[in-house]
């Protein structure tokens, strides 16, 4: 039988997020698949425990990164399961509304839904528009550790979600093709993930896998849209918190190899 949507839910230390995802779940013909960034043998137990008692497939993987524990739960997925999408998730989000219908009209294309955090705040989608070539800038700001050069980049971010749905709620549009969807949760066909995998760059390890995921599609004409039909909560509270400096120089290391790979 084949299944309409396999989870890839990557998850590091923090099991209560796991809990609470679990709590919520309510995708009907689905499958979910725990990929464990190891941490310990007692959050490696938990976190077993979770899946068994939710007939969830488990792996444990050694802690590489998000590239690395969503390519290796994605290769698990193809080998294993006949499904229509393959969904990359957090585990501290709440689904509110996932149905293969309102899939339908993009069912060719990787799916950013809209994305809320508990403060009311849209995600997706992450970047409407490339840089194009300011990634040349952004890149020597890195190079060069400009912290201060890299903060008019995320304004500049944020000044073009703020055009996208403008332009957006202004023609009534049901989805739009984008740029980068977030990496919370985002859906892609079958047929896409056998074409693209391995999905992402595990040279990064936290980081820009958006943009490597956004490259590695527009190479292979595949487009990525906005989907505000599918209705995701990201309640942001997981395991990993990064003071400022650590959260640039991770940033900073990702973005170089990025540009390397797609740009240079």
């Amino acid at each position: 039988m084949k299944i309409d949507f396999v989870f890839v839910v990557l998850v590091y230390r923090n099991t209560h997020d796991l809990k609470d995802f679990f709590e919520s779940f309510d995708v009907p013909n689905s499958k979910i698949i725990i990929v464990n960034s190891f941490y310990d043998l007692e959050s490696e137990q938990e976190f077993k425990h979770i899946a068994d008692t939710h007939n969830a497939d488990f792996l444990s993987v050694s802690n590489q990164g998000y590239g690395y524990g969503n390519n290796r739960g994605c290769e698990h997925a193809l080998r294993h399961y006949d499904f229509r999408f393959l969904i990359i998730s957090n585990p501290d989000i709440k689904i509110q509304r996932l149905s293969l219908s309102a899939l339908q009209p993009v069912a060719t294309s990787i799916v950013a839904p809209k994305i809320t955090t508990l403060k009311g705040k849209n995600q997706n989608p992450l970047m409407p528009f490339s840089l194009g070539r300011l990634n040349r800038w952004k890149y020597l700001t890195f190079r060069n550790h400009r912290r201060f050069v890299f903060l008019l980049f995320c304004i500049w971010a944020r000044l073009c979600r703020i055009a996208f749905f403008s332009f957006f709620f202004l023609f009534g549009k049901k989805y739009t093709q984008i740029y980068a969807a977030h990496g919370a949760f985002v859906i892609i066909p079958r047929s896409i993930v056998e074409q693209l995998h391995p999905i992402y760059n595990e040279e990064m390890f936290l980081f820009c896998e958006e943009e490597q995921l956004a490259q590695l599609a527009g190479k292979h004409r595949i487009k990525t849209v906005y989907l505000p039909a599918i209705k995701i909560v990201h309640k942001e509270n997981g395991s990993m918190s990064f003071l400022s400096e650590s959260t640039f120089e991770l940033t900073r290391k990702s973005f170089m190899i990025l540009y390397e790979t797609w740009f240079k």
